[in-house]
């Protein structure tokens, strides 16, 4: 360990900024790790910089990193996310490093999960509530409705659509996120018969019961999840699992009108629908759950569910600025590292924040007189400047070869008069 740190060269940090850093690379060249942003029971999810664009990196937990199953789950979540490609669903970028212990790359969203900023924020708005709802079944029916490279229906369910998995952002778009459970007919990890995946409060009772997951299995678990949003509770919270198991499996499901009086009538009668019991009661498909929801009331616009975001998550968000500001200068050497700096007054946008991260032409060239070598692009620049000074140069000594020519000329022969009188025909 001591003779990685002698050889690591670390950037100075300001005191100000309050950073502490972990003396351990924990990145190579191509990818720096950050700060966890969230972690759930099988992985947990960092911040970071693949070159200089923002990603997040799913890394396993080091007691599930390298078990075969656990490997394959992650070979499927990439898999899927190739076939949904949908504003609505946040697709992997791909695998990467080591094929027995790799990560998952996937675009960084400026945001936050639904599960944090219901905890921050309670119940929402209506009109949030629905501008989320209709993003979010626009992204499941496009999973729904994903095929493969030869036009065949994937018969592609979700499974755990739960507020921890959609992914509210700043620019006012949610985003369905983990496909890592999914039901898919191409999966390298399959689901053994009467295996319960998910989680309780939002799975279906046909889930419990151990029959096979449809598209009404994701409505029902989505309808469990805008019950929450307009509640500010969950709609099944027992004590312990054996009570909400009993809960969802009774299907005795409260009225949202006796919770929060002042909503739509519609409201009542699209939850009627989508919670039922029985799959075949509720409705077919994610458009046509959309389809109730758009005459429930006034839908926010994406400014407004941005702006929401950014007031819950402000301090959380500029903290992530910091942490991007920062693996940008330290990108050769990468550390894990906490920002513990508070907020004044909201920090700058994320591109702007990157570009101001780089370092400046003089700081390039400096480093790379300390290793010996211009980088390539200084060296294309300074190679350029040198022929366009040689073409000047040029030109300049054409034309002044020209003018002295033309002088010459002009004049004519000194007469032999002047040359014997003594001329004023100074040669020098």
């Amino acid at each position: 360990m001591k003779r990685i740190l002698a050889r690591t060269r670390r950037p100075r940090v300001q005191a100000s900024d309050r950073i502490v850093a972990a003396a351990v690379p924990l990145s190579t060249h191509e990818l720096s790790v950050g700060p966890s942003m969230a972690s759930g029971g099988m992985a947990t999810v960092c911040l970071g910089l693949y070159g200089v664009a923002p990603v997040a990196i799913k890394r396993l937990h080091p007691h599930l990193a390298g078990l075969p199953e656990m490997v394959a789950t992650l070979r499927d979540e990439v898999r899927i996310g190739g076939w949904v490609r949908h504003p609505n669903v946040l697709a992997p970028l791909s695998l990467y490093g080591d094929p027995i212990r790799p990560v998952l790359l996937s675009p960084y969203v400026h945001g936050e999960a639904l599960s944090v900023l219901l905890k921050r924020g309670g119940r929402v708005a209506p009109a949030l509530a629905l501008r989320i709802a209709l993003d979010v079944l626009a992204g499941l029916d496009a999973a729904h409705r994903a095929t493969d490279e030869a036009g065949r229906p994937l018969s592609l369910v979700h499974r755990d659509v739960t507020p921890h998995n959609i992914l509210v952002g700043v620019d006012g778009v949610s985003r369905v996120i983990d496909f890592g459970i999914a039901r898919c007919k191409t999966r390298f990890q399959t689901t053994k018969a009467g295996d319960v995946k998910g989680k309780f409060p939002y799975l279906a009772p046909e889930q419990l019961r151990g029959d096979d997951a449809t598209p009404p299995t994701d409505i029902y678990a989505f309808a469990a999840v805008l019950w929450e949003m307009l509640a500010g509770r969950r709609l099944f919270d027992g004590e312990h699992e054996a009570s909400v198991i009993a809960e969802v499996l009774a299907g005795r499901v409260p009225r949202i009108s006796g919770i929060v009086p002042d909503l739509p009538s519609e409201l009542g009668l699209v939850f009627a629908r989508a919670l039922s019991r029985e799959p075949g009661h509720r409705y077919s498909s994610a458009t046509a759950m959309a389809y109730g929801l758009r005459g429930a009331g006034r839908i926010a616009s994406a400014r407004e569910v941005g702006d929401w975001v950014g007031g819950l998550a402000r301090s959380s968000l500029y903290e992530r600025e910091l942490a991007l500001v920062e693996l940008v200068r330290l990108r050769r050497t990468c550390f894990v590292y906490k920002v513990e700096r508070e907020p004044s007054c909201g920090g700058p946008a994320i591109i702007q924040a990157i570009q101001a991260a780089r370092p400046s032409e003089a700081t390039t060239r400096r480093r790379a007189h300390e290793r010996g070598r211009a980088p390539a692009g200084m060296l294309r620049r300074d190679v350029l400047a040198v022929l366009l000074s040689c073409i000047f140069f040029g030109i300049v000594c054409t034309l002044a070869a020209r003018g002295v020519s033309g002088k010459a000329n002009i004049q004519g022969p000194v007469p032999e008069s002047e040359l014997r009188a003594g001329s004023a025909l100074d040669v020098r």
